[in-house]
């Protein structure tokens, strides 16, 4: 015997479906907006740890505009030169604007891997430099060593604490709320780096201020990620690359006698890393 339809049946099995559908992608929205939700809430705590940390260092405070020139730094020519102190009076004069520098033996005392700060005007770049035993831990710590997305600027872990190097690396992650590295890609415009070509890094053994020279983008295995530049050809050899790289010509000289930073972050790619090197004025 042939089953008889039940009217409305397909109808209802179809608003059954519509009605699972529904419940499916609303979970799927509400978990979406739940993680959301916790990045935005962690990258805010994170950020408001290192606002707190940067007025306790008193960063932020106003020079003195009777010991700092107008604009907040001092030139230094190459012929400048005297005693070790004079050299390091040289270097504490070199801050960035509206700044009078950073208490290092507080940082210090807040996390014992504190080996400088870095600032670089015309970005969101304001923060302390550490340095761990490998270079993965603080990717995933903040300066409070507490476990974090946002992770701190780090030197090198095989490279000088004092910035000696001939090149010196710092890390650290492009976020998407812009702090940490996420506005060095600024400088992917020539007009901003006109504007803005300074990278200052304080250290308890005196201030240096760096030009940027190159800005590009590289694989992450590549020479420039080397720990040490031993000779003098391994030395010119980076300066080369660098140059020949750049997206833009700078016309800043650079000399195997200099000490170079390069900073980098991570990009869309995930092999691929922006690079920006500067060098020292004042070492």
């Amino acid at each position: 015997m042939k089953k008889e339809k039940i009217p409305g049946e397909k109808t209802t099995k179809r608003e059954v479906a519509r009605r699972i559908l529904f419940w499916f992608f609303l979970c799927v929205f509400v978990v979406a907006v739940l993680k959301l939700g916790h990045i935005g809430y962690t990258y805010w705590k994170n950020n408001r740890g290192y606002e707190d940390l940067r007025h306790q260092a008193q960063l932020s405070s106003s020079a003195d505009p009777d010991e700092t020139p107008a604009g907040g730094t001092k030139e230094v020519t190459p012929e400048q030169s005297g005693t070790p102190e004079e050299t390091k009076k040289e270097r504490e004069d070199i801050l960035p604007p509206d700044s009078n520098g950073v208490d290092h033996d507080f940082l210090k005392i807040m996390n014992e891997n504190y080996v400088g700060y870095i600032v670089i005007p015309g970005t969101e770049v304001d923060y302390p430099i550490v340095q761990g035993d490998d270079n993965s831990h603080y990717l995933r710590y903040d300066y409070y060593e507490k476990e974090s997305i946002s992770g701190c600027p780090f030197l090198d872990c095989r490279q000088a604490p004092d910035f000696s190097e001939f090149n010196s690396t710092i890390c650290a992650h492009n976020q998407k709320d812009k702090k940490m590295f996420g506005t060095l890609d600024r400088y992917r415009a020539q007009e901003f780096w006109e504007a803005n070509p300074y990278v200052y890094i304080m250290t308890p053994e005196g201030s240096y201020r760096y030009k940027i020279f190159s800005v590009y983008d590289q694989y992450y295995v590549d020479v420039i990620f080397s720990p040490h530049f031993p000779t003098e050809t391994s030395k010119k050899e980076l300066i080369d690359l660098a140059l020949e790289r750049s997206i833009y010509k700078t016309d800043v000289e650079v000399k195997t006698t200099d000490h170079i930073l390069t900073l980098y972050t991570c990009t869309e790619d995930t092999e691929v890393r922006f690079v920006v090197q500067a060098v020292c004025e004042n070492y």
